[in-house]
C-alpha cells in the first residue's frame, strides 16, 4: 500500500482539504435530509475545521508526525458522531418525547399519592 502523500506529491494538503470540504458538504446534506436540528451544523463545521487544522499543520516529510496526525483523525470521527447525536437529540420530536415522559412521570407520581 502506498502513501497518499507520495501519490499526490506537492498537492497532498490541498487534495486532502478538498476531500474534507466534499465530506463536509455531503454530511451537511445528510443532516438536512435526516432533519437534524440546527445544533448539528456548527458542531459539524467545528469538526471539519479541526480536520483542516490537522492537515494544515502536519509535516509531511516527518513520518512520525504523519503517523501521529493519522492516529489523531479518530477524534474527527468522534466529533462528527457527537454532532449527529446532538443534532438528533435536540430535534422537535426528541423534545416532544421528553415532554411525554415528563407527563407520564407526573401521572405516576399523582397516582402514588
Amino acid at each position: 500500500m502506498k502513501s497518499t502523500a507520495l501519490t499526490w506529491g506537492d498537492r497532498t494538503k490541498s487534495v486532502a482539504n478538498y476531500l474534507n470540504m466534499f465530506c463536509f458538504a455531503n454530511l451537511t446534506a445528510a443532516g438536512y435530509f435526516a432533519a437534524l436540528s440546527a445544533y448539528y451544523y456548527p458542531l459539524l463545521a467545528l469538526s471539519h475545521y479541526y480536520m483542516y487544522k490537522l492537515v494544515d499543520n502536519v509535516d509531511l516529510d516527518d513520518p512520525e508526525a504523519c503517523k501521529n496526525t493519522f492516529m489523531t483523525f479518530r477524534y474527527f470521527g468522534y466529533f462528527v458522531l457527537l454532532s449527529i447525536i446532538v443534532g438528533k437529540t435536540t430535534t422537535k420530536e426528541a423534545e416532544d418525547l421528553l415532554d411525554l415522559l415528563d407527563e407520564v412521570g407526573e401521572d405516576l407520581v399523582d397516582e402514588g399519592d
